[in-house]
């Protein structure tokens, strides 16, 4: 009985709403969705009132436009897209002079702490420094798509729409990423 309660609604079914002027939808959107924004934003920019100010903007865009939006098959993939957008547009204001470089990414600095890159199972301890210095030695934009990919579980077609890289760029990126990971993890062993 309880169970009937409570339904899991996706991304798409708020979307939809949201697109027919439902308020809740928006504000179930903003709450299902929150977290994974604020933290993207964050490991980009590293600022916590930048990051909360770039997720509230976004939504009072998408309410604002809801009128004019389309239907979108991955909304998680769309709203992650807009915050980089929505994100990058805010540090231009501060340097007007960022470049956009495929391994500099405008000094995007993505920082994964320990607990989000291994589990705390006992067996892997000792393999977290090592991957952190290893992760921590890839350049700014292996360390983008090595979180969106890895963490945060998005395809490559995903990554192409956020971050405007081909998509060949995108698997070569994570290719060398994997095999300086590989390297240091060899190089632990010996």
């Amino acid at each position: 009985m309880a169970n009937n309660q409570f339904k899991i609604i996706s991304n798409e079914i708020l979307w939809d709403r949201l697109r027919k002027s439902d308020q809740k939808a928006v504000e179930d959107l903003y709450r299902f969705n929150y977290q994974i924004l604020y933290s993207y934003a964050f490991k980009i920019c590293r600022d916590k009132e930048l990051s909360k100010d770039c997720v509230q903007e976004l939504f009072i865009q998408l309410w604002e436009k809801r009128d004019k939006l389309n239907k979108v098959s991955k909304v998680r993939s769309y709203l992650l897209q807009s915050i980089w957008h929505i994100l990058i547009k805010e540090l231009k204001k501060v340097n007007k002079n960022l470049p956009l470089d495929e391994n500099e990414h405008y000094d995007i600095n993505i920082v994964f702490s320990t607990e989000s890159i291994l589990n705390k199972n006992q067996s892997i301890i000792d393999n977290k420094k090592v991957l952190k210095a290893a992760i921590d030695n890839l350049s700014t934009r292996q360390r983008e798509i090595i979180f969106m990919q890895f963490y945060e579980g998005l395809s490559i077609d995903e990554i192409q729409q956020i971050t405007e890289l081909k998509y060949q760029s995108i698997k070569n990126l994570t290719y060398r990423a994997m095999i300086s990971l590989r390297e240091s993890f060899k190089l632990k062993k010996k």
